[in-house]
Parts: structure tokens; C-alpha cells; sequence
């Protein structure tokens, strides 16, 4: 009898349960389809997002291509794809070759202002390269600046010769021997010519100027030399102007004997017009003669 009753009074609270078990589980599904529904929405909102972004770069693209392209040959044409793309490899190009030279310059710049400056006229030892080097030559051979550009390179020589390659101050040394007097030289060429032709009538060429003076084996002149000092022409008995009058007709004979020799060279020829020109004024002065 107590077991019925217990049976009885317990089955309303067991359906109770159930109907509550039943409710969570509508809830718990209403729940998912509102889960659901909003993902698809959200979804659906992020693909519109992505297709007008699309949309945008596809328009902003064709608005760049349609710009009128600049050759006078195209003039009004629509530039496309390739070429926009050689202007940006130019323009790429460009700037990559300033990048380069302002890092040259930097780089140069930092040994330029480590070691000391050589001028024209220097003395500089440069290191032999083994490839050119013997097994008994120098290692080092001193050489003279003769060339000095607006960058800082320099231009060597030497009595052999000069080098076609220019150097920096990073490979070259600066010594304290002066054995090539660069100053005692000749001048440019066009400087020779024109002393060259003040020289006859004006006496502003001097053999001193040239490097390469006639040979002392030329007969004529021997020959001209030894006859007015025969002659007694330049004798202390003769009075200054005949002195004088001597020493310009030596020195027409020189003329008459560099016209009759055409073999000589120019410069041969302008040492000679100097020799003529400085034994005069060198009479005249000393005699008490102006020039």
C-alpha cells in the first residue's frame, strides 16, 4: 500500500521533469537558429564589404589607366598596363642611380678628409701590382702629380711617360722628395706658340722655356760661333757697339742657318729663336745698351 502511494505521489513531479527538460531543449535549439541566422548575416555583410572594396580597386585601376599618355606619336590615346609599369622601372632606375652617386660621394669623401691633400707637382709613391711586378722589381715606384681634376682624382707621370688611369688619394702616398721639378717645364702648347711668335720681334722667348734645345753637334752653328770669335768681333778692343752689332749678326747667321736646316723640329726651332734673342739682350745689358 505505502509503495503505491509513493509511486502515486512521486509521478506528477517526474512529468514536471520531463516538460522541463523538454522547454530547455526549444530554448537551447531557438538559441542555435539565432546563432546561425546571425553568422549568415554577418556573413553576408562581410561579403558586400569585399565587393566593394573590389569594386573601388577596379575603378581607382581604371582611373589610373585611362590617363592620356605624353608621346606626341600616342597624344590622347589611353596608356596602358606596360606602360605605366616602364614608367614606374624608369622612374626606379632614376632614383636608384642619385641613391648611388650621393653614396659615392659620401664615401669618398670620408678618406678625402683622413689624408693630406697633393697638389701638381707632387711626389707620390704608388703601390706596384703584383700582377706587373717582377720577383727582383720594387714594390713601390715614386712618380709625380701632374693632373689634379674637380672630383679629387690625380694623373700620374713620370720621365717614361704618363697613366692613363686616375687615382685616389687612398692609393697614393705623399713623400717629401722632389726629384722632378714640374715648374721648370714647358707650358701648355698654346702658351709655346704664342711665345713663339713674340720671340722674333718682341724677345719674350728664352731657351730657358723649352726642355728639348737644339743639339750642340748642329755644324752650322759651331761653325758661325767660332768665326766672329777669329775674327776678333768680340774682342775687348772693339768699342760696345760694334760688340753689339757682332752679337746680332751671330745671331742672324743662327736664322740663316735654322732656315736652311728644314729638318729641325718646332721646338728645335723656337730653343734656337730663344738662344739668338737672349745672347743679344744679354749684350746690350751689359754694355749699358736699353732693349
Amino acid at each position: 500500500m505505502m509503495t503505491l502511494e509513493f509511486g502515486i505521489g512521486k509521478q506528477p513531479q517526474q512529468e514536471q521533469n520531463e516538460d522541463q527538460s523538454m522547454d530547455s531543449d526549444q530554448k537551447t535549439d531557438n538559441l542555435h537558429d539565432d546563432f546561425t541566422e546571425a553568422e549568415d548575416d554577418s556573413m553576408e555583410n562581410v561579403d558586400n564589404n569585399y565587393r566593394e572594396n573590389a569594386n573601388n580597386i577596379e575603378t581607382s585601376g581604371n582611373q589610373t589607366k585611362s590617363a592620356e599618355c605624353d608621346e606626341p606619336s600616342t597624344s590622347g590615346n589611353i596608356i596602358c598596363e606596360l606602360c605605366l609599369c616602364q614608367k614606374d622601372i624608369q622612374s626606379n632606375r632614376l632614383n636608384a642611380k642619385i641613391n648611388l652617386e650621393n653614396q659615392a660621394k659620401k664615401m669618398k669623401a670620408l678618406p678625402n678628409s683622413k689624408f693630406p691633400p697633393c697638389f701638381v707637382g707632387d711626389t707620390v709613391r704608388v703601390k706596384i701590382p703584383d700582377v706587373d711586378r717582377g720577383r727582383g722589381d720594387f714594390r713601390n715606384i715614386l712618380i709625380t702629380v701632374i693632373e689634379k681634376t674637380d672630383d679629387d682624382f690625380y694623373k700620374l707621370a713620370n720621365k717614361r711617360g704618363s697613366i692613363e688611369e686616375m687615382f685616389s688619394i687612398t692609393v697614393i702616398e705623399k713623400t717629401d722628395d722632389d726629384f722632378y721639378k714640374l715648374a721648370n717645364k714647358r707650358g701648355s702648347i698654346e702658351e709655346m706658340f704664342s711665345m713663339n711668335q713674340f720671340s722674333a720681334c718682341n724677345g719674350k722667348l728664352i731657351g730657358a722655356a723649352f726642355e728639348n734645345r737644339p743639339p750642340p753637334s748642329v755644324p752650322a752653328i759651331h761653325k758661325i760661333v767660332n768665326k766672329f770669335r777669329t775674327d776678333g768681333c768680340v774682342n775687348s778692343r772693339h768699342s760696345k757697339r760694334r760688340r753689339v752689332v757682332a752679337e746680332e749678326q751671330e745671331a742672324q747667321e743662327i736664322l740663316i742657318c735654322i732656315e736652311e736646316h728644314s729638318s729641325l723640329s718646332s721646338r728645335q726651332i723656337a730653343a734656337m729663336l730663344g738662344i739668338c734673342k737672349e745672347m743679344v739682350l744679354k749684350t746690350m745689358k751689359k754694355y749699358g745698351y736699353k732693349s
